[in-house]
Parts: structure tokens; sequence; C-alpha cells
């Protein structure tokens, strides 16, 4: 009996660390998907930006 009550804790704790592990990885893979979003829209906006004025200079000059 407590063999048993062993190793179902045992398999209970592998099985919280591969939550644990699986978690982990998706915050991990959450944040460099912000990382890429936060730099494609700021590359975005800089070449807007960039547009917009040169297309304002033209026309004023």
């Amino acid at each position: 009996m407590l063999r048993e009550h062993a190793e179902v804790l045992e398999s209970t704790r592998k099985a919280i660390r591969q939550e644990i592990v699986e978690a982990m990885g998706q915050v991990a893979r959450s944040t460099v998907e912000t990382s890429r979003s936060i730099w494609t829209a700021a590359l975005v906006s800089g070449v807007t930006s960039g547009v917009v004025a040169g297309l304002a200079v033209f026309l004023l000059f």
C-alpha cells in the first residue's frame, strides 16, 4: 500500500513538473512573439512617419 502511494505521489510530481515546463515554454514563446510584434509596429510606424514627412516636404516646397 505504501509503495503504491509512493508511486502515485511520484507520478503526480512528474506530471506537475511537466506542466510547469510546458507553461514556462508557452511564456517564453509568448514573450518572443510580443517582442516581434513591438519591433514590427515600431518599424512600420517609423517608415510611415518618414513617408508622411517626405510627402509634406515635397508638397510644401
